[in-house]
């Protein structure tokens, strides 16, 4: 599979769960705030990994022959000062929208009622997590005019990721694979003791 793919899978992924963040605070605490952070936080941290690998991957290719070292510690140096950066930028923006509001309301008002249903509110950091989802959107398309050597489908890193999951978990509701989840931790407390 090519990184260019798995990128494509994991990328849109990952930007789900960072426009979900918005939602978890839409005008206070909600019922459903708690179990969308947990979703939305273990959804993340399997994109962050399919990111990760897929983006170091793509700079093993980039790097020149012989000189795969110094360009990946350039790389790396480079991730490490925006990653230093952004916090200093992002404290800076967050007291400019710490006093701005961005909401949207539909209202029906009737003799019988009067609804009121909150459909957007933005304040603070759902700044931040908007604008970072639409500079994601933005990355992914222009993912699409890379081309890479051993290119596939998304269809086919779906299907692959589905399939060892499935397999796994096929594994794990048959005697042998309960046997083989046990036997895991009985053999660490074994080579504990001895």
């Amino acid at each position: 599979m090519s990184a260019k793919s798995v990128l494509g899978v994991n990328g849109p992924l990952f930007l789900t769960c960072v426009l979900a963040w918005t939602l978890t605070t839409l005008s206070e605490k909600h019922r459903f705030t708690v179990p969308l952070l947990l979703v939305a936080h273990a959804v993340m941290g399997m994109a962050t990994a399919g990111v990760t690998l897929a983006s170091n991957n793509i700079g093993l290719k980039l790097a020149p022959r012989g000189e795969a070292t110094a360009y990946l510690a350039v790389a790396t140096l480079v991730n490490s000062l925006a990653a230093g950066v952004a916090p200093i930028v992002g404290g800076l923006l967050a007291d400019f929208y710490a006093a701005r509001e961005l909401s949207l309301t539909i209202r029906w008002v009737s003799p019988m009622r009067d609804l009121a249903i909150n459909m957007l509110d933005f304040g603070r950091w759902d700044f931040f997590f908007f604008f970072a989802f639409l500079i994601g959107l933005y990355s992914i398309h222009r993912l699409g005019k890379v081309r890479e050597v051993g290119e596939v489908e998304e269809e086919v890193v779906i299907r692959a990721f589905l399939a060892a999951v499935s397999g796994r978990l096929r594994n794990m509701s048959t005697a042998a694979g309960l046997r083989q989840l046990i036997q895991f931790p009985l053999a660490l407390v074994k080579g504990a003791r001895g």
